[in-house]
């Protein structure tokens, strides 16, 4: 199977795209030099590859060469490039698997 099954939501960087399925599972395609698929590689992929281990999303969101998806619990996790920060781990390296974001809020 090529397609992403069920696509509840979807979400584009500048070169690859995620999507959520209803069962809360993410497929991810397109290009990964910083990890932005999430499937702990860094080769890009023409056809959709599961996050591994995520299968309770409940959102997802794209920036240029990252990705983070919301778990139905609430925690955030991020992967792909860290060059700013994007990830929310604070410390500035991208990552090839989700993790979680820690966000300080006031």
């Amino acid at each position: 199977m090529n397609g992403v099954p069920d696509a509840l939501d979807v979400a584009a960087g500048a070169s690859h795209t995620c999507a959520l399925t209803r069962t809360g599972t993410v497929f991810c395609w397109g290009a990964n030099e910083s990890g932005q698929l999430g499937n702990g590689t860094t080769l890009a992929s023409a056809t959709p590859v599961a996050v591994p281990g995520l299968v309770d999303a409940a959102g997802i969101a794209a920036g240029g060469a990252h990705t983070c998806a919301r778990r139905s619990g609430g925690d955030i996790l991020c992967w792909g490039s860290d060059s700013s920060g994007q990830l929310g781990d604070g410390v500035l390296l991208s990552s090839i698997a989700p993790q979680l974001a820690r966000f300080a809020c006031e």
